[in-house]
């Protein structure tokens, strides 16, 4: 078929006569030929160059075989077989087409071919009907189709990055764009390419004249590409639906890059209708996080046109400053006077102290015994040449005030032999000693800190009773004078 004929195909509405078919066949023998023409006229618009078939005529049926030609530029090769069966025309129709041009197949948008390359289809259907119009509803069937090493127009391969670009320069105003401006702008730019294609593939199913291809798969595109198509021959209509999706992932949000449209309307000029809502949305949240990390990443001294500030900001007198406890922090050094040191003495534990003679020749002499408790250990009793000045630590008590006098203290915990000055029964003076002390190792097991239970208070001494004097008698006087 010439660029001429398709083009007059592609530009008029092509329906089915409703006339009847007129079913005449001799009722003779049964009649064979072979046939051979430079142009079969299929129809008033499609016709097969160099064709060649035998013919088989009987009263029951007409049989075209081997049929072979060139359609569509493709070599073809196909059989026909109709009858009548109670006034009704059937037919039966199987075929091979092999690399056809798909561009004298489909439909014009602004003179050119939507698409192009190498098309192979093979299939079978049959039906049945008094007209040409009622027997193309009833048509069934299956078969399978490819076309190879061409492009589809107006599904350009950057028509995502330019639409992504063209967002970008909206800025924040993108976050509130209008779909209906994007869907515009993206089929601008989809129409500003053709996208190759190494191979497309596709089965379809025919049922009441209606063909369903359910699965058309894509090779070697730049697109993930999911479309489905549907022809109904009854009225020539197309509907195909198709989803884009951009193959890379954006670092940023995550989500993939999506379209979709709609070919609709008659086969011969049918409509697209681009569905931009995951497109539109994509967009947005672009905008968005775009926003996001621009206000993240805003410096105030840039901002003001100063130089960054590289010194760390000083935090006014007497506020409070936390400290830096990373490694790399400088340790700051507190006032000798605030540092606490182990000589200073701590108020809550104050260490008792007792002063020791060197020698006993200056001591006095001591008490006498008192007879100990039994229960109660032997306390410490440390005479002093002079008062001394003991610090005993009770429990849960204040400090006691020194005094001159000796006070004897609560037995303490016994940490190691205690000094003990024996009195002698005799007057004679004590002999000085050397004071024996001995130190022992710490124990191995933890010292017992507690207290033992005081004594029992040892009652005084009674006071002693001295008579009193008598007055004195008038013989008692005496006379300073000499006399009485």
């Amino acid at each position: 078929m010439t660029d001429a004929e398709l083009g007059h195909f592609a530009a008029h509405d092509v329906s089915w006569s409703d006339r009847p078919f007129v079913w005449s066949l001799p009722t003779t023998d049964d009649i064979r030929l072979s046939v051979a023409a430079d142009r079969l006229l299929v129809t008033d618009l499609l016709s097969i160059s160099g064709a060649s078939f035998d013919v088989a005529v009987s009263p029951a049926a007409l049989r075209i075989t081997d049929l072979g030609g060139e359609l569509f530029g493709g070599e073809l090769g196909a059989s026909l077989e109709i009858g009548s069966v109670e006034d009704l025309l059937s037919t039966r129709l199987q075929w091979r087409l092999e690399d056809a041009i798909s561009e004298e197949m489909v439909w014009r948008r602004d003179g050119r071919s939507v698409t192009s390359g190498k098309l192979t289809t093979t299939g079978e259907i049959s039906g049945q009907g008094r007209s040409l119009g009622a027997l193309v509803g009833t048509l069934g069937g299956d078969g399978s189709f490819s076309i190879s090493d061409g492009d589809l127009r107006g599904l350009s391969p950057v028509a995502f990055e330019e639409i992504v670009a063209w967002s970008d320069e909206l800025g924040e105003a993108a976050q509130d764009v209008d779909p209906l401006r994007v869907r515009d702008v993206f089929a601008a730019y989809l129409d500003q390419g053709a996208m190759a294609f190494a191979r497309i593939d596709g089965a379809f199913a025919m049922n009441g004249g209606v063909v369903r291809a359910p699965t058309i798969l894509f090779d070697g595109v730049p697109y993930d590409i999911r479309a489905s198509g549907r022809v109904d021959l009854a009225d020539l209509t197309l509907e195909s639906q198709w989803s884009l999706k951009s193959p890379a992932t954006d670092d940023e949000t995550g989500q993939v890059r999506e379209a979709g449209f709609v070919l609709a309307g008659h086969l011969t000029a049918p409509e697209r209708q681009l569905d931009v809502t995951p497109l539109v949305n994509y967009l947005k949240i672009r905008a968005f996080e775009r926003e996001v990390e621009k206000f993240e990443s805003f410096d105030v001294d840039d901002a003001l046109g100063g130089e960054p500030r590289d010194e760390p900001i000083e935090a006014p007198e007497g506020a409070a400053v936390e400290p830096d406890l990373t490694e790399d922090a400088d340790v700051t050094t507190l006032p000798d006077e605030a540092v606490p040191t182990e000589d200073a003495a701590s108020p809550e534990e104050p260490e008792p102290t007792a002063s020791i003679p060197a020698t006993t020749e200056d001591a006095p002499p001591p008490p006498a015994a008192i007879p100990e408790p039994e229960p109660a250990p032997e306390p410490d009793v440390v005479a002093d040449p002079e008062p001394v000045e003991t610090t005993v630590e009770p429990e849960a008590e204040p400090d006691p005030e020194p005094t001159d006098t000796a006070v004897e203290p609560e037995p303490e915990p016994v940490i190691a032999e205690p000094i003990v000055i024996e009195s002698p029964s005799d007057p004679d003076p004590i002999e000085p000693l050397e004071p024996a002390v001995t130190i022992t190792d710490p124990p191995s097991a933890p010292i017992d800190l507690t207290p033992p239970p005081a004594p029992d208070p040892i009652p005084p001494a009674p006071p002693a009773v001295v008579p009193a004097a008598p007055p004195p008698g008038p013989d008692d006087l005496i006379d300073v004078d000499g006399g009485r």
